[in-house]
């Protein structure tokens, strides 16, 4: 009866992230000028959609004592079908604000409203950070300095949108009323509810700062952060239900930890790469508890058994009703279920690192900078590669390449030495080396930007590692999940990126054509040729001939303080301390030397 096979694709998913990607446009476009965030809210919004007259009264219920049916002729909160039946409303009124915008007599037609709303301009004399053009983010102006037609995003019913100047604000706002207006209908409140919701629009203030969908989106700073409130109240629930004594847990008490942790990535996308960690603890927790299956059905259990093994059909409609029917009910006996689980070593260290990162505030400020969030395209690209020996990098954008030898004992531990982990678990595999390289070489840039910085620069830049191995590439822009020592590099790139000035992102390339990288990693020592018994070298001179891109290119050099670290992670499979990580800056982390020539092993 409610079969949402055909039914429109939900994508308000994605509304926040359009929000951002306008907000950083209009910065680009007009830097010198406050930017305006608005909100509107869609009252009822389900009501619209109406029920078949077929299905009304299988949605309706009694009334005992006046003997009354009531039938539901409007969708409900929590149908089935009420999103997809409400998404074509959202749709229209969408792509008719823009329509709308151009319209100037809206503005005096929706007076009395617009003249309710309150202002905020911020502080007096606002510092207003930059945001860089590029070729996916272009400003909101036309070849010809014209405005394009701002647009609204709408999460559900949450109406969201951002503009510069007092009156392309009451045009926009203007736009949104009408649009809602003529899909939702006109308002007449002696007989229905009015579709803007008055009481929210009286309490809208219009600024450069306001809490969208439970962040604080500030346009000035060009941020989005979390709430104090809600920090605190994670902090209280950290500190008082989870700390270190705690030794053991209920699946439902850990969901509702994980709920309030996920949120934080909202504004600290870091936060991300920890929660996938404390999954996977959980999932390994979970796996030592099969007691609610035992007791299940033979028919269940083996439906369960071919969902282990995908052997099933996902094409087949009715098997896949019965798919997602038997992972709900195995999902809901699992939370009710009463049973205990111990906290393992890995999810300690995980609890451990939130705690200490919840109470470093406000060094950490769970914010981030909008040009973090969005896609855009990378201020420079940084190419690394690692053989069990060594590992190297370069960028040509930023004009610098490094080189450095993996200390003997670490060696020990790598495949030239160790079959596999399963023999050893002190095994350190190709993975974690090619992990090494990409976090070496955002140091490099971090050094970098810290070194060439000047006001007209792009505050907040984003380099692109490129390496030619899948996992640590996954690893860059997700985590490690089974690794242990990946887990441990991971929460160290963590503290690294808390607060960092330069995003991050990271793509694959085939080692036939990472070239460069693969031979800067593959360098061979060998003597001197006038003197045989001494010490062999690298000859990065004789490198930098065959290649004409490292002609120009400085040395990096990473810190010892910063290697001792990394070689404490490999070795001891556990991260450092976070408050000892959050105290490396730049001049921390390595150094850039105009020196070539001959180096050392």
């Amino acid at each position: 009866m409610t079969d949402s096979e055909f039914e429109a694709i939900i994508d308000f998913g994605q509304s926040k992230m359009k929000l951002y990607v306008s907000i950083y446009n209009w910065r680009i476009s007009f830097p010198d000028e406050i930017i305006y965030l608005v909100l509107a809210d869609i009252s009822a919004c389900f009501r619209y959609p109406r029920i078949a007259a077929d299905l009304t009264g299988a949605f309706g219920f009694m009334f005992e004592t006046l003997k009354l049916y009531f039938l539901s002729t409007s969708h409900v909160f929590g149908s089935n079908t009420s999103a997809s039946s409400w998404e074509p409303f959202r749709r229209a009124i969408k792509n008719s604000i823009p329509i709308y915008f151009f319209r100037e007599d809206l503005v005096v037609k929706h007076k009395s409203l617009l003249d309710a709303l309150k202002w905020d301009k911020g502080p007096a004399a606002p510092k207003f950070v930059k945001a860089v053009r590029c070729e996916l983010n272009k400003g909101v102006l036309n070849d010809d300095s014209s405005l394009s037609p701002p647009s609204a995003e709408i999460y559900v019913d949450d109406i969201m949108a951002a503009s510069v100047r007092r009156k392309w604000i009451l045009r926009l706002l203007a736009a949104i009323i009408e649009a809602i207006f003529v899909v939702c209908g006109r308002p007449d409140t002696d007989v229905r509810q009015c579709p803007l919701s008055l009481e929210k629009w009286s309490e809208l203030i219009v600024g450069p700062l306001q809490i969208i969908l439970g962040l604080v989106v500030d346009t000035n700073e060009m941020t989005v952060r979390m709430s104090d409130e809600y920090l605190s109240e994670v902090r209280v629930l950290i500190t008082e239900k989870w700390n270190c004594k705690r030794r053991f847990f209920r699946v439902n008490d850990m969901h509702k930890l994980v709920g309030k942790l996920a949120q934080l990535g909202e504004a600290a996308p870091w936060v991300y790469k920890l929660m996938s960690h404390l999954y996977t603890s959980l999932a390994s927790a979970l796996k030592m508890n099969k007691e609610f299956l035992e007791k299940s059905s033979p028919s269940f259990r083996a439906l369960c058994e071919k969902i282990n093994k995908k052997q099933f059909n996902t094409c087949h409609s009715e098997l896949q009703r019965e798919v997602c029917y038997v992972m709900k009910h195995a999902a809901k006996m699992i939370n009710n279920h009463k049973v205990v689980y111990h906290i393992n070593e890995t999810m300690r260290e995980e609890l451990n690192l939130f705690a200490q990162a919840l109470s470093a505030s406000p060094i950490i400020k769970f914010s981030t900078p909008i040009a973090f969030i969005i896609p855009r395209t990378p201020s420079a690209s940084i190419f690394g590669d690692s053989s069990l020996l060594a590992c190297g990098g370069y960028s040509t954008t930023l004009k610098f390449w490094w080189h450095l030898d993996f200390p003997a004992e670490i060696i020990s531990r790598t495949l030239l030495h160790i079959p596999s982990e399963k023999d050893d678990e002190r095994f350190i595999s190709i993975n974690c080396l090619e992990y090494i390289t990409i976090i070496i070489n955002h140091c490099a840039a971090l050094v970098f930007y810290a070194e060439n910085k000047s006001s007209d620069d792009d505050p907040h830049p984003v380099v692109l590692c490129v390496t030619d191995n899948m996992s640590a590439k996954k690893w860059t822009t997700h985590t490690c999940k089974k690794s242990r020592i990946g887990r441990a590099l991971a929460r160290f790139f963590c503290g690294l990126l808390i607060g960092s000035s330069v995003g991050i992102n990271s793509t694959w390339i085939s080692t036939k054509d990472n070239t460069i990288a693969d031979e800067i990693s593959r360098l061979k020592k060998s003597a001197s040729t006038n003197d045989p018994t001494s010490t062999p070298t690298y000859d990065y001179s004789k490198l930098q001939q065959n290649y004409e891109e490292l002609k120009a290119c400085t040395f990096f050099q990473p810190n010892q303080e910063l290697l001792s670290l990394i070689w404490e992670i490999l070795l001891r499979r556990k991260c450092p301390d976070l408050n000892r990580i959050l105290q490396l800056r730049p001049s921390d982390l390595g150094k850039l030397s105009t020196s070539t020539g001959q180096r050392p092993c």
